[in-house]
């Protein structure tokens, strides 16, 4: 059954990110079923909840930044500093945090490989599909994704295994 349930959680964020990267906001009726789908099979909906919050703050310190300081663009308009299509995936990004990508935090060097592997690798396959452009060179703006990522990586190992902790401290012996 982990099997299944990790394959379902993978399908549905690839769902969402291409629904996204292709159709920008009008994939929006595909991913945001498909998002709330990721959430009700979701093991663990109040550590999601709390992972989604930090997953929107992490967005705004992230994307925002590189958006409102055109590191990023994307050629549909922008809703909450953000396209509500890119919203869409980070959300989906945070419900695979302790599913499809648990084992990635259980090592932070892991973790942070992974990030500045996959996370650029993420945006510039967006941007060959159209969903965002580069106001730099491709280097550059992989490069700088490849740092932000890895860090993204590190704060969110040590930050689920804090709302793990937390969670344990709360659970009656």
């Amino acid at each position: 059954m982990r099997w299944f349930s990790i394959g379902l959680n993978i399908l549905l964020f690839k769902t969402v990110w291409f629904s996204g990267a292709i159709f920008a906001n009008q994939g929006l009726w595909v991913a945001i079923p498909a998002s709330f789908t990721m959430f009700y099979f979701s093991n663990n909906k109040s550590l999601d909840i709390q992972l989604a919050c930090r997953i929107v703050l992490l967005a705004l310190l992230s994307d925002g930044i590189l958006f409102q300081l055109d590191i990023i663009s994307a050629p549909q308009s922008v809703h909450f500093i953000l396209p509500l299509w890119l919203w869409c995936i980070w959300l989906a990004f945070s419900l695979t945090l302790l599913n499809a990508l648990s084992f990635a935090f259980k090592n932070i060097y892991l973790a942070c490989l992974l990030g500045a592997i996959f996370g650029p690798l993420s945006y510039w396959s967006g941007s060959q599909l159209g969903a965002i452009n580069f106001a730099y060179s491709t280097h550059t703006v992989i490069a700088i994704y490849a740092l932000l990522w890895s860090a993204i990586m590190a704060f969110l190992t040590v930050e689920i295994k804090r709302l793990k902790n937390n969670q344990l401290k709360r659970k009656p012996a």
